[in-house]
C-alpha cells in the first residue's frame, strides 16, 4: 500500500512516534506531508513527548495553548534542541561552548525572550551596547548583529517586550546622570540600537513598565520617581511621613513595580505603597494620612491565588517574540541612532 494511502489519522500518529527532525525531513518529500507537518496536533503531540522528557517551557512564554501554529512549532523546536543538548540529570553542563571577547568590561546584560543577548560594556574612554541572536551564536556566527554607543557607562537597566518592540531603559553614569530609551530595529537586511528617548537627570532604574520608567536618582539625589518616557513627563512620588532622611530611606529602593492601581516601592525595611491614577497621572500614599505602609505595620495577609493576581497595568506584551528576524519591525521613519565616538 502507498504510503499516502494510509489516511491522514494514521499519518498523524506516525509523526507521533518520530522526532522532530525526522518531521521536518518528511515535510519536503510533497505538499501532503507537507501540509500535515504543519498542523497543530503535530506539534502538540511532540510537546507532549518532551514533557514526559523533563522538559519545561519558559517562564515567559505564558500559555503555550494560545500560540499560533507557527510559533508552537518554533517552541517545540526549540525545547527539542535545548534537550538534546543537556542533561537532564545530575549536573547539567553544556555539550558546547562559543566563547564571545569583548575589548571593555561588561557592566550589564540581559537575555531576552531566550534569543536576545543585551551586552553593555566599558572602559575608561569607551561605553557601548551590543546584541547578539543567540540563534545566530549557535550557527557558529559569533559577530554582533548590531551595536551602539552610549556617552557613559551602564550602570542599571530593564528590558520589556512592547508589541513586538524590545524596550531597553538604560541607566547611565557617573558622568553623565541620565536614562536613555532604546530599542533594537530592523532594516532590510541589517539591524540597529536606536535610541527613541533620553531622560536627562534621572538614572538608576528600576523599573520599566509600558510608558513608564521608575529611577531612584533625580539630580544626584536619592529621590525615586516616575518619568512617562514618551512624553519625557516627571511623575513625583510623594515622599512618606518622615520623608526620605529617615532611617531606611536615606539609601536608594531595591525595587519599584506597579501592582494593579498601586505603585510599590520596595525598601530594606519597608514596603511603601502608592494609589496611582492613571487618568490624573498622581500618586498617593495609600492607608491613614500620617502613617507609612511596611512589612512590620500590616498584618498577615493571605496569598492571592495566581487567577486572582492583579494585571500590570499599562503594559502589553506578548508571549513569544518572532523567531524570524524578517517579523521584526522595519524602521521605516527618520530615526535617532548613537553617536559615533
Amino acid at each position: 500500500m502507498p504510503f499516502l494511502e494510509l489516511g491522514e489519522d494514521v499519518l498523524l500518529q506516525l509523526f507521533a512516534l518520530v522526532p522532530v527532525g525526522d518531521i521536518l525531513s518528511i515535510r519536503q518529500v510533497c505538499t501532503t506531508l507537507n501540509r500535515l507537518t504543519r498542523l497543530r496536533s503535530v506539534w502538540l503531540n511532540q510537546l507532549g513527548w518532551l514533557f514526559l522528557q523533563g522538559v519545561r517551557i519558559p517562564p515567559y512564554i505564558g500559555d503555550y495553548l494560545a500560540l499560533d501554529v507557527a510559533d508552537l512549532e518554533s517552541l517545540v523546536r526549540r525545547l527539542s534542541y535545548a534537550s538534546e543538548k543537556w542533561a537532564l540529570t545530575g549536573t547539567p553542563s553544556p555539550s558546547r561552548i562559543w566563547p564571545i571577547y569583548l575589548p571593555q568590561s561588561i557592566t550589564w546584560l540581559h537575555l531576552t525572550q531566550g534569543r536576545w543577548l543585551f551586552v553593555a560594556s566599558s572602559d575608561d574612554k569607551v561605553s557601548k551596547l551590543s546584541c547578539w541572536d543567540i540563534f545566530r551564536i549557535f550557527s557558529g556566527n559569533t559577530e554582533p548583529i548590531a551595536e551602539g554607543y552610549l556617552p557613559d557607562k551602564v550602570k542599571t537597566g530593564k528590558v520589556e517586550v512592547q508589541d513586538c518592540d524590545i524596550i531597553l531603559a538604560l541607566g547611565l553614569g557617573p558622568r553623565i546622570n541620565s536614562t536613555c530609551i532604546v530599542t533594537l530595529r530592523k532594516a532590510h537586511e541589517d539591524y540597529s540600537l536606536v535610541e527613541i528617548a533620553c531622560l536627562p537627570h534621572s538614572t538608576h532604574v528600576l523599573m520599566l513598565s509600558g510608558s513608564f520608567v521608575g529611577c531612584a536618582i533625580r539630580q544626584q539625589s536619592n529621590i525615586p520617581h516616575l518619568i512617562k518616557w514618551r512624553e519625557g513627563r516627571v511623575v513625583e512620588i510623594p515622599p512618606p511621613p518622615g520623608g526620605f532622611e529617615a532611617p531606611g530611606r536615606r539609601s536608594v529602593p531595591h525595587l519599584m513595580a506597579f501592582w494593579g492601581d498601586k505603585l510599590v516601592v520596595i525598601r530594606s525595611t519597608t514596603l511603601e505603597t502608592y494609589d496611582f491614577s492613571s487618568a490624573s497621572g498622581k500618586l498617593n500614599l495609600s492607608g491613614t494620612p500620617g502613617t507609612r505602609s511596611s512589612r512590620s505595620s500590616r498584618s498577615p495577609r493571605a496569598p492571592l491565588a495566581p487567577e486572582n493576581m492583579p494585571k500590570s497595568r499599562d503594559c502589553q506584551t506578548k508571549s513569544l517574540v518572532p523567531d524570524t528576524p524578517e517579523q521584526l519591525p522595519d524602521s521605516s521613519t527618520e530615526s535617532c541612532h548613537f553617536s559615533e565616538q
